[in-house]
């Protein structure tokens, strides 16, 4: 049996070891994945499995890749880093040609977000249908729940260091900067709202909307980063971004 002192011991223990309990998240992360995509599959079907799993993913790829990069001269002044995992695109424990910055945990992490934050607003409509109608509210609804989902959990994964944020950038709430909230509201906002006008198109069905978001796909990247970039030049004037 697992004491309270045994627990406090490993948690004292985890502080100097960034992936104490790191690699038990890792593999949880992927397995609980796994789960949502089959929960999906046989309650949606394909198509929005398809749609949320695979043009999900590859939209959060891209989007995640970014934050670890480092080019300032193209304004990648590296957000976080995420270097002590064990299952990375073609590297697994260390053996391999490392494809991505992030592990694959954090990629299927993107399709559970969105996942979850579609059943969410659909939740919703069911009580106020006529929310439906309403574009740009309904993507602000998917947007709120997407960020209820990572703004306990980025305390967390901060505090066990399973990320390293850049020192250079002011910790708004118990540890993570406000830049980290700034992109989860563009992201999951800018993939809420095409999922909901495209859902909206009358006559549209579930193959077609998927083939249009996926050409739709580098809109997704201009609108975030147009919106990212702005609301924190904004944040900065204010003093919220840096140190």
């Amino acid at each position: 049996m697992i004491t309270l002192a045994t627990l406090t011991a490993m948690i004292g223990a985890s502080r100097h070891d960034p992936m104490f309990f790191g690699n038990l998240y890792e593999f949880r992360a992927i397995a609980i994945n796994l789960l949502a995509l089959a929960h999906c599959w046989y309650y949606r079907g394909r198509w929005d499995t398809l749609k949320i799993f695979g043009i999900g993913m590859l939209y959060g790829l891209v989007l995640e890749n970014g934050g670890p990069m480092e080019v300032p001269d193209l304004g990648f002044e590296g957000y976080f880093w995420e270097e002590n995992y064990k299952l990375y695109l073609f590297e697994f424990f260390g053996y391999g040609h490392r494809f991505s910055l992030v592990p694959i945990a954090t990629h299927l992490g993107w399709s559970m977000v969105f996942y979850t934050a579609v059943l969410f607003w659909e939740q919703i409509c069911k009580a106020w249908p006529k929310l439906k109608e309403h574009v740009f509210l309904s993507a602000l609804v998917i947007t709120s729940s997407g960020l209820l989902f990572d703004l306990p959990f980025d305390i967390l994964a901060t505090r066990f260091h399973w990320w390293v944020w850049n020192e250079r950038f002011l910790n708004v709430w118990f540890g993570v900067p406000l830049v980290n909230y700034l992109a989860w509201f563009w992201a999951v906002g800018t993939f809420g709202w095409f999922w909901v006008w495209f859902h909206n198109k009358e006559g549209w069905d579930d193959k077609k909307i998927a083939f249009y978001l996926f050409l739709c796909m580098p809109w997704f990247w201009v609108i975030d980063g147009l919106g990212f970039n702005t609301t924190k030049f904004l944040a900065d004037l204010a003093g919220w971004i840096y140190l």
